[in-house]
């Protein structure tokens, strides 16, 4: 045995280095503790002592079945094609494999003379099929994902596992690989900080509007936000939660052939694990129970952050104190005390040089996530993983359209939140060098009245005589 870098440098490893010390708090006299580590397919047997780690590898895990050969790509392009579909595939699209990945295999394709990727991903029974988030995302009308083209199960139950593919639209280039192309076009620092602007306020409009929907998409990562020609789009909701059960959730249920009751009962266990660690949110980090669109908005905050340190730094990097990732206590704590600074946190998270370019996105979603009234809420939320957090609706109208914040107004004020989610309080300006909010952002905020959630349920209890607007307004 003997000790492998090649691990310590996996982002999920100090999660399990994390396993190891809760095995040592609760047993005080174990000198050791060995740790199965599955990423992907393959499996490492880790073995903690008090001093020192060790690490064997063993392998891979039923490699030849989970992974599909060649004529499992032939069954699919041979099947879609005798339904009328025209798929060509072209290329496997390499990628990393995390720990508790889907196992997902990527390929570039053409449907119909359209650029196209194919998807083939083994996903345990008892989670949500990715297939049927996008069902219930197309079926409210929710913008800014991918189109799909087709989907359905190769196999729909091997040892607890199925077999799912996806064609979905080319998206093109993740945000990172987009702006360092634009860079090197030779794009003006307005072109860049505008696709970074347009960028954001699709996908946290998206973010949003998928909440109002019944849908959280826990992972949102900068592998996940790709730009084509301009436009932004959310990837990869193999992770996606529904909040609450509903009869579309029991027909969708129906259709791909999963248990909505365990399903859904099991996806609400995953909230602590799932997603991808460098741009998970503080209260996630640190172990809350439950997760809230918010969080995600978080996640993207960080994704934007991480995509102009690459644009700076060199794509792959990850400069800044801000990105270091050692295991999730200190990367919170990290994060904490560097997003206190309030002008200077940029340069912690790599960012220098084009501080003043992107300064405009990047500080109106610091100052939502992490100001209120009473000052910087960072230490709210290492402290309280129950926590709501403020949201000005104000500043909300410099990162989203008129539509995600009404809709944003709709969650804050509605009844219809998961045991324990946050939802956000509305609340005024929340930096104390703000500016009163635009005049056409107060017009969104009085023409969509926004209550707390507790308010909400209140007034839902309470009878109350009809008034006027104006003794409303009083």
């Amino acid at each position: 045995m003997s000790s492998a870098l090649m691990t310590i440098n996996h982002p999920d490893f100090g999660q399990v280095a994390d396993y190891a010390c809760a095995m040592w708090e609760a047993q005080p006299t174990r000198t050791f503790a060995p740790v199965i580590f599955l990423h992907g397919v393959h499996v490492t047997l880790v073995l903690f002592t008090r001093g020192k780690w060790y690490t064997v590898e063993l392998g891979c895990l039923l490699h030849r079945e989970l992974a599909p050969d060649d004529d499992d790509v032939s069954f699919v392009q041979t099947t879609m094609m005798n339904l009328w579909t025209d798929i060509r595939l072209t290329a496997f699209i390499p990628r990393p494999v995390p720990p508790r990945s889907r196992c997902t295999f990527l390929y570039k394709t053409t449907y119909n003379g359209r650029p196209a990727v194919l998807k083939l991903s083994w996903t345990q029974t008892k989670r949500l099929p990715e297939s049927a988030v996008y069902d219930i995302l197309v079926d409210k009308g929710i913008t800014g994902i991918p189109e799909v083209y087709d989907s359905g199960l190769l196999k729909t139950d091997f040892f607890g596992f199925r077999l799912e593919y996806l064609v979905l639209e080319d998206c093109g280039d993740t945000l990172d690989v987009c702006l360092d192309k634009l860079a090197k076009r030779g794009a003006s620092n307005k072109d860049l900080a505008e696709q970074l602007s347009s960028t954001v306020e699709v996908v946290a409009g998206c973010i949003v509007a998928a909440r109002a929907a019944g849908v959280l998409h826990r992972d949102v990562s900068l592998g996940n936000v790709a730009v084509s020609n301009g436009r932004a789009r959310l990837l990869d909701w193999g992770c996606g939660k529904v909040v609450e059960s509903s009869d579309m959730v029991k027909e969708t249920a129906k259709r791909w052939m999963f248990d909505a009751q365990e399903v859904m009962a099991n996806e609400a266990g995953h909230d602590p694990l799932t997603g991808t660690v460098h741009y998970t949110g503080i209260r996630v980090l640190l172990g809350a129970k439950t997760r809230g669109y918010l969080d995600d908005i978080e996640s993207l905050f960080y994704v934007a952050l991480h995509a102009v340190s690459r644009l700076e730094n060199g794509l792959n990097t990850y400069e800044g104190k801000g990105h270091k990732f050692l295991d999730n206590d200190s990367l919170a704590l990290a994060r904490v005390a560097l997003l206190g600074l309030e002008s200077n946190y940029h340069k912690y998270f790599g960012i220098i040089k084009y501080r003043d370019t992107f300064r405009s996105t990047l500080d109106t979603m610091h100052k939502f996530l992490f100001w209120s009234p009473s000052g910087y809420t960072g230490l709210q939320l290492m402290d309280d993983m129950e926590y709501d957090r403020p949201v000005d609706m104000g500043i909300a109208a410099k990162l989203m359209n008129e539509d995600s914040l009404k809709m944003l107004g709709q969650i804050i004020s509605g009844s219809d939140a998961g045991p324990g989610e946050p939802t956000g309080q509305a609340v005024g300006p929340a930096h104390p060098s703000d500016n009163a909010p635009q005049p056409h952002a107060t017009k969104r905020i009085t023409s969509e009245p926004v209550m707390t959630r507790a308010a909400a349920k209140k007034a839902k209890t309470v009878k109350k005589p009809k008034t006027t607007n104006k003794e409303n307004d009083a």
